[in-house]
Parts: C-alpha cells; sequence; structure tokens
C-alpha cells in the first residue's frame, strides 16, 4: 500500500479517491504489503488516518 495509496504518511493524490469508487460500485478488492509487523487493524487504522474510510479488517488486507 505504501507507495501506492499513501507514501510514509502522506495520501497520493486520488488514493482516496480510487478506494472510495471501489468501495462505492461493490468491486472486490485486495491490498497486498510486504510489511508483516502490522496486523489487518493497523493497516485500516492507517489508511482511516489518511481519510480513506469504509475499508474493513474483512476487506482483504494480505502479507506477502
Amino acid at each position: 500500500m505504501d507507495g501506492v495509496i499513501y507514501a510514509g504518511e502522506e495520501l497520493i493524490a486520488g488514493g482516496d479517491i480510487f478506494v472510495q469508487r471501489l468501495l462505492k460500485e461493490k468491486i472486490n478488492f485486495t491490498f497486498l504489503s510486504n510489511n508483516s509487523s502490522r496486523s489487518r487493524r493497523d493497516a485500516v487504522e492507517k489508511l482511516e488516518k489518511l481519510g480513506i474510510t469504509g475499508v474493513t479488517e474483512r476487506n482483504k488486507l494480505l502479507c506477502l
């Protein structure tokens, strides 16, 4: 997600709009991460902190 939706602590322009569109259109999506130190809840909280709401732990948040 870092580098695609956000960069560090900054939202990448349009990242929020993209995720909201997926949610609105009920399009299934998966977030992938190479950071295994964060839980799914941590990832959701990070997105919320950046203003992206509606993503839940049920949305697939996978660590590779």
